[in-house]
């Protein structure tokens, strides 16, 4: 499950593997407008918030949560949730891996370059 801090107080919770909680999330994620509300981000797993705070002094921010899948003897299983932030042409992902032994979550930052295309949103980053 994510959780969102948002800039009016409010925090907001989507639980991934849920199917409707998981399209509201990508339809509210795709608005710039939303995005730009958002200052904090975690994953809940077994009672631990992992958080990521948005980083400060970037000009522009994209937050994008996700559960893993992978296939393993021909079935489809979820073996954690992903928070990538993008800030400019910095990229953090927050990885939280379902299971206890031994619990596990790994921080990844690269240097990927000025974004030009988000999906989601159309070409908007060509402009800017």
């Amino acid at each position: 499950m994510i959780k969102l801090n948002c800039k009016d107080g409010k925090t907001l919770s989507f639980n991934l593997a849920d199917d409707n909680e998981a399209n509201e999330w990508q339809k509210l994620s795709g608005e710039r407008g939303f995005q730009s509300q958002i200052t904090g981000i975690g994953i809940l797993y077994n009672t631990q918030w992992h958080t990521l705070p948005m980083p400060k002094r970037f000009r522009r921010i994209d937050v994008k949560a996700e559960l893993i899948r992978v296939q393993k003897d021909g079935e489809m299983r979820e073996i954690g949730e992903r928070i990538i932030c993008q800030a400019d042409d910095v990229q953090i992902s927050l990885i939280v891996y379902y299971g206890n032994r031994p619990k596990m979550a790994r921080i990844d930052v690269k240097k990927i370059g000025k974004k030009r295309f988000t999906p989601m949103r159309g070409n908007e980053y060509a402009n800017s």
